[in-house]
């Protein structure tokens, strides 16, 4: 009798067994391999440019008309926001995200009637995703390969299927059906299966990399930072053997170094030497050929090389402000000395396009957030904006913006919010805001208003803040 679920009927598929979107490993053929067998393939398109997502799309689509999606990395923000409209209109059933949720491209993705699945690495990611509108939760527990949590499979996913309302897959140590049927027992609609694929004919993988997958025991692997800056695991070797976790780059400076020192070959594998022979080979799944026969580390190079005009200089989120504020980390050759407090003015008199946030708002984010990820404490930050002018009008309450606005919702009412809570100051021009009728209550709470902008500035630059001039 065929086991037949949720996942299934949302995703158009016989079986509840999904490919994991490898880097590097799911490419179109395998990816089509496990769709026209009943299964769901995702592409594994991390890093990739979107003219390549659309050739591994059209290849997919050259080889079964069975449905299967895409997996990219939120961290890797300008990828996504680039590949949107590959993805719709390349015909993708689902979007899969990996390292935080999509926040940026879910309605676009909804929209266009594409299933939005998101990893989640413990509940409270879960229940964040499920939130932002996601439709599918996959919950991978610390055994899983690849870019992985802390919280083991067992203990991840019934508390994942209790705490949200939308279907949970299973993901980490499943290998046959044995782990499907665990998977079911605890709730779940289904099971993302990844290095169970990476030995077939199939796979996007050179056959030192499938010989070690096969060869290797249960003992045979580490949870490192030394590849991306984020927990992975993989096989043991000299790279990630002994490395401290506490010394890792943020994702895309570590994903920088990995690549320069070719750290990401011996993952799978790698042992041979690379000549010029192997420069333009790998495109579009296909297999890497040259002296030796089919090598891994040709393989490594090509993708590597096809994945750099988005490793050049891709923003990422966070560590204090997760959905605006993006940065790209610097190897920065000025210091900041320990405990100097950074006190900032930023004077703004620009309003925001409509349906957009302001731009001061996210000057400020990305302030605090790319300080914070090079290692300064966000106590030892402070951020004042000086608003006037048009401006003003972002800082207002849901009514009296609306009432300008005809009808629309404040885009910038969120960050406002989140940066407030962060401690940011955010003071009015009175003079101002009087010339345009804004009284003090028509203005988001926590809003201050002084007697002008002239005030402001000098009561904080006596205060020890300078003012910024960007």
């Amino acid at each position: 009798m065929t086991i037949h679920t949720k996942i299934c009927d949302l995703l158009g598929v016989e079986h509840p067994v999904l490919l994991a979107g490898m880097g590097g490993v799911s490419y179109a053929e395998v990816c089509a391999a496990v769709s026209a067998a009943g299964g769901f393939g995702s592409l594994g398109m991390a890093g990739l440019s979107p003219r390549f997502i659309a050739d591994q799309m059209a290849r997919v689509k050259d080889l079964t008309d069975k449905p299967f999606g895409v997996d990219l990395l939120t961290a890797q923000p300008e990828t996504l926001t680039a590949s949107v409209e590959v993805i719709i209109k390349g015909g993708a059933k689902a979007f899969i995200a990996g390292l935080g949720v999509p926040v940026a491209i879910i309605s676009e993705l909804k929209q266009a009637g594409v299933v939005v699945m998101c990893m989640a690495g413990n509940v409270r990611h879960a229940v964040k995703a499920a939130e932002a509108g996601c439709d599918v939760i996959i919950a991978q527990g610390t055994e899983g390969g690849g870019h992985t949590g802390s919280v083991a499979s067992v203990a991840l996913w019934p508390q994942c299927v209790d705490a949200v309302d939308i279907p949970v897959i299973a993901a980490g140590g499943l290998f046959d059906g044995r782990g499907l049927a665990a998977a079911l027992a605890f709730g779940c609609a289904g099971v993302w299966m990844g290095t169970r694929f990476i030995a077939s004919l199939e796979a996007h993988a050179g056959q030192p990399y499938k010989d070690a997958i096969v060869g290797m025991s249960e003992s045979d692997t580490v949870i490192s930072k030394v590849f991306t800056g984020k927990t992975l695991r993989a096989i043991v070797n000299d790279s990630n053997r002994d490395f401290d976790n506490s010394t890792a780059k943020p994702f895309v400076m570590q994903v920088a170094e990995s690549v320069q020192l070719n750290r990401l070959g011996p993952i799978a594998g790698v042992v041979d030497d690379v000549t010029h022979e192997w420069r333009p080979l790998c495109r579009a799944g296909a297999r890497c050929h040259g002296p030796g026969g089919l090598t891994m580390r040709g393989l490594a190079i090509a993708a590597l090389l096809l994945a750099m005009p988005a490793l050049a200089a891709p923003k990422q989120l966070g560590p204090v402000f997760a959905d605006f504020g993006a940065f790209v980390p610097i190897a920065s050759d000025l210091v900041i000395p320990k405990g100097l407090k950074l006190r900032h003015i930023y004077d703004v008199t620009a309003a925001a396009k409509r349906g957009e946030r302001n731009d001061a708002l996210e000057t400020a984010a990305r302030f605090i957030n790319s300080h914070v990820a090079a290692g300064v404490p966000e106590a030892d930050i402070a951020l004042a904006l000086v608003v006037h002018g048009p401006a003003i009008q972002d800082l207002l309450r849901p009514a009296p913006f609306a009432a300008r606005k005809a009808g629309a919702a404040n885009a910038s009412a969120d960050a406002v919010a989140a940066l407030l809570k962060h401690n940011v100051r955010i003071i009015v021009c009175g003079q101002s805001a009087d010339a345009q009728g804004i009284a003090k209550a028509d203005l988001l709470p926590g809003v201050e208003m002084a007697i002008s902008a002239s005030s402001a500035h000098a009561v904080l630059q006596a205060e020890g803040y300078t003012l910024n001039p960007f």
